[in-house]
C-alpha cells in the first residue's frame, strides 16, 4: 500500500493529500508526521510560502519561505511568522489487524493489484511456481498501468489559461 501511495505523490499529489495545521516553535516548523511529500504551505492569511533548499534561499529575498531541513522547516530570508498549514500527499493508514478495512482513501477498483501482490509474494516462496508468478507479474504490471493512468486524469484541471499577449 506504501509504494501505491507514494506513486499517487508522484502523479497527483491531490490524489491521497490532506492539510495539516502546524504550529510555529521558534522559527521552525514540524513535518507532519504522515506527510509522504508535501506539495504547498500556506500562512494563516492564505498566502503562499515557499519551500527552498538551503542553497535556493538567496533567490527569493522578497517571498515568504521556508527551508527543509530533516523533519522539520526552518524559516527562510523572508521568514514567515505564526502557524503554518502545509497541504500535502499522506502515507496510507496502517491497518489496526487483518479485519480492518484499507485505508479509506484508497480506490477500490484496484483492490485486484493487492491480490496480486500478496499472489506474487507468495509465489516467490515457492520456486516451482516460477513461470506462474511471472504471468501475475505481467497482469500486475496491466493493473498498474490502469492505477497510474487513474492517477494521472483523475483530478481535474481547473486553472484559468494565461492571457495571451497581444500586439
Amino acid at each position: 500500500m506504501r509504494g501505491y501511495f507514494s506513486r499517487g505523490a508522484d502523479f497527483n499529489p491531490e490524489f491521497y493529500g490532506t492539510t495539516s495545521d502546524v504550529v510555529e516553535a521558534a522559527g521552525t516548523w514540524a513535518r507532519p508526521a504522515d506527510a509522504e511529500a508535501v506539495y504547498y504551505v500556506e500562512n494563516t492569511d492564505g498566502d503562499e510560502v515557499i519551500c527552498l533548499r538551503q542553497w535556493e534561499r538567496k533567490h527569493h529575498p522578497h517571498e515568504p519561505s521556508i527551508i527543509r531541513r530533516g523533519a522539520t522547516y526552518h524559516a527562510g530570508e523572508n521568514a514567515p511568522s505564526g502557524d503554518l498549514t502545509f497541504h500535502y500527499s499522506r502515507l496510507p493508514v496502517d491497518p489496526a489487524d487483518l479485519d480492518t478495512e484499507v485505508d479509506a482513501l484508497w480506490p477500490p477498483a484496484f483492490d485486484e493489484m493487492l491480490v496480486l501482490d500478496l499472489i506474487i509474494h507468495l509465489a516467490g516462496k515457492d520456486t516451482a511456481r516460477a513461470q506462474e508468478r511471472e504471468t501475475w507479474k505481467a497482469e500486475k504490471n496491466e493493473w498498474l498501468a490502469l492505477y497510474d493512468a487513474h492517477l494521472k486524469r483523475e483530478t481535474a484541471r481547473h486553472g484559468r489559461a494565461a492571457p495571451r499577449a497581444t500586439s
